[in-house]
């Protein structure tokens, strides 16, 4: 990791807030087995925006996997109303279970 400062204010390039990076590094961890650090990058990066949508399936997806069923549908409900024109991706998350 490269860490530079700027004006006082420390930068990072290795951290993003794009989402299919967050879901990336997510699927990395969940190959480790490593699901309570997934599921706690997931959830720190949710910005309660039409972005998360992608990072709110993958949080399913994780919730799922730890059998927390009653999360995994609340994380799959929030995906629907964070962006309601893409309801066939949650469908197929929900299905996959």
């Amino acid at each position: 990791m490269i860490i530079l400062y700027e004006g006082g204010a420390m930068l990072d390039f290795f951290s993003s807030n794009d989402p299919e990076k967050i879901v990336e590094r997510s699927n990395k961890l969940r190959i480790e087995l490593k699901f309570d650090k997934a599921e706690q990058l997931l959830k720190k990066n949710i910005k309660n925006s039409k972005s998360d949508f992608l990072i709110l399936l993958e949080l399913a997806r994780v919730q799922f996997e730890q059998e927390k069923v009653s999360e995994a549908v609340i994380s799959l409900r929030s995906a629907y109303l964070s962006n309601p024109e893409s309801m066939a991706k949650v469908i197929d998350i929900a299905e996959d279970f």
